[in-house]
């Protein structure tokens, strides 16, 4: 009972989180940003797109906490010791009253196995959800050693002012969401590791509270707050892509698209490029189209095949992110698609947890009717005369 109770509050707690990240994402739709790979620029994309990358991340937490429901909700009561007891206890009965589902039915493993797989169960959901979180902290945090950053955190009680340096906003709330996912992991590792070696039947992994959700929902909550404090300013994140690199993987795909020029020669001369601009500290955009001419020439054996207004289309990170066909890009198509299955998700399980919390409400009503009747039926023996 108390891992179930722990499971409906964290899922909640979780589920009000994609929500958030759902709304944002939906005022984010064509706000472009960089992306990264091995802590590199990589490729623009857009902040909608991004944030529902760790919507769909959360949201299968979300989904293994509700698909361990049907085996968390199983009543092991009535098990006795773990062969049951000579007294007629009604096992279906017992656990109707407490809103379980159905029974563990095995007495056995209802008392010495069960209540081991089951905490085990939700630990791994949890700490699964930690490291997400954790990596969304990192993610994040890489931010703020730009001069300039175009991600940030409000400033308030989300920030802290250096006690040294009066000009330091440090991201306070980033750094503990960092820490206490990491604590979190180790929380639900400690959980397997009471069970690892042990035999059926001990105490170890069948405490009141065999899968502690107060840091799961410390973790959960503080997750809501940071994405209630970003900021993002769109025009330097758009800055921060045209001052690097990112959308010069475009260039190859032009090519080929346009001129029918092999992908590894059009990818040969973007390599070139983007040494020859770096070596003569220019940005993609201030190299000039007879440079870049020049340097295809060299490369190539053939003349440039992008005019000068082709050429600067074909660099422009708008044009890359509209311009993606694939299912589960950047693009806004596929993001308003994305975003709207989120969405129908989300009221899914917003429904879903509705149910339960209702199912929950109903058996605890049904128990007191029982004990109310019960009470009644006693209070009216004994008030007739002996």
């Amino acid at each position: 009972m108390s891992l179930r109770d722990g499971l409906l509050r964290e899922y909640e707690a979780l589920l009000a989180a994609r929500e958030k990240l759902l709304a944002m994402a939906g005022q984010h739709t064509q706000t472009i940003i960089p992306a990264y790979t091995h802590g590199v620029q990589a490729q623009p994309t857009t902040f909608a797109h991004y944030l529902l990358a760790w919507e769909s991340a959360v949201g299968r937490t979300c989904e293994r906490l509700r698909q361990a429901w049907p085996r968390i909700n199983l009543s092991p009561l009535g098990a006795a010791a773990l062969a049951t007891s000579s007294f007629p206890i009604d096992r279906r009965r017992l656990a109707a009253l407490l809103g379980f589902d159905g029974l563990v039915e095995n007495s056995y493993d209802a008392n010495h196995l069960a209540s081991t797989d089951s905490g085990l169960e939700v630990a791994s959901a949890l700490q699964i959800a930690a490291i997400v979180l954790g990596q969304f902290a990192q993610d994040l945090h890489a931010q703020y050693a730009a001069p300039s950053p175009w991600l940030m955190l409000s400033e308030g009680k989300l920030t802290g002012v250096s006690s040294l340096m009066p000009q330091k906003r440090n991201p306070a709330a980033l750094e503990q969401l960092r820490t206490q996912s990491s604590i979190m992991a180790g929380d639900m590792q400690t959980v397997f590791l009471l069970a690892h070696n042990n035999r059926p039947g001990m105490f170890d992994t069948r405490s009141y509270d065999p899968v502690p959700c107060e840091r799961p929902l410390q973790v959960f909550q503080l997750f809501l707050q940071v994405l209630d404090g970003l900021v993002i300013d769109e025009d330097r994140a758009l800055a921060e892509v045209n001052a690097d690199y990112s959308t010069t993987s475009g260039i190859a795909d032009a090519l080929l698209k346009t001129a029918d020029v092999p992908f590894r020669i059009g990818h040969h001369f973007a390599s070139a490029l983007t040494s020859y601009g770096r070596s003569h500290d220019l940005s993609l955009h201030e190299i000039p189209h007879t440079e870049a001419a020049r340097i295809y020439r060299a490369e190539a054996g053939q003349e440039f095949p992008l005019d000068e207004a082709a050429y600067r289309q074909t660099i422009s990170a708008e044009q890359m992110v509209s311009t993606s066909k694939g299912l589960g890009g950047p693009q806004l198509a596929e993001v308003t698609r994305m975003l709207a299955d989120g969405q129908d998700r989300a009221k899914s399980d917003r429904d879903w947890l509705r149910s339960r919390k209702a199912g929950l409400a109903a058996a605890e009503s049904s128990l007191d009717g029982a004990f109310a009747a019960l009470a009644g039926g006693r209070s009216t023996s004994t008030s007739e005369p002996g």
